[in-house]
């Protein structure tokens, strides 16, 4: 029987290159890679500890890009239609984003889909960048957290129903399909509030 133990030693012998990964998975996407550094973490194949101090150094970094891309695309083209309406959009969901900058780029990184565009917006905005920095560091250190929790869990209740590595695969998937899904029906559910709201 193929066991998740097999996993587990294969990424461990591919210690670097993993770490690597999940520091570039952040920038890019996120959530899903740092669930997936928790199953690891959790199987063994990964050190919890280093892969929390790696999506440190993804977060900063892509802190740093996201709000230094915006003030780049700021100056080449100042009066984009595409920036104006993801600036529309953010204030939409957060209609504060200008007067209170902190709390908006904050709460952002719990709105799926949302904060890539409020980093760069920031950026755009030459919103205060020590404001802008310590929210969106303190809201990602959160995040991180949650969501390497999240991973442990996920991989310690599906290690509890089965070793056998597809076995264990299906249940991780469903899972994170499941809990994909959440996030978009709770980010559906706030527009329908904000809807409410406006009317």
């Amino acid at each position: 029987m193929n066991t998740v133990n097999i996993l587990a030693n294969f990424v461990a012998s591919q210690e670097i290159l993993a770490y690597f990964l999940i520091f570039i998975g952040i920038i890019i996407e996120g959530e899903v890679v740092v669930l997936f550094s928790g199953i690891l973490a959790h199987l063994g194949g990964l050190s919890i500890i280093t892969s929390f101090f790696v999506g440190v150094l993804g977060i900063i970094s892509k802190s740093y890009l996201g709000y230094y891309l915006g003030a780049y695309l700021e100056k080449k083209y100042p009066h984009n239609r595409f920036f104006r309406y993801i600036e529309s959009k953010i204030l939409y969901f957060l209609p504060h984003f200008k007067d209170r900058p902190f709390w908006s780029i904050f709460f952002s990184k719990f709105i799926y889909g949302i904060n890539h565009f409020a980093i760069i917006l920031a950026g755009y905005l030459k919103i205060n960048f020590k404001t802008y920095f310590k929210a969106e560091f303190a809201s990602s250190i959160v995040w991180l957290m949650e969501f390497l929790a999240l991973g442990y869990f996920f991989s310690y209740a599906a290690i509890g129903y089965s070793k056998d590595i597809r076995k264990f695969s299906i249940i991780i998937l469903v899972f994170i399909i499941a809990f994909i899904l959440l996030e978009n029906l709770i980010t559906f559910l706030y527009e329908l509030f904000r809807a409410k709201e406006e009317k």
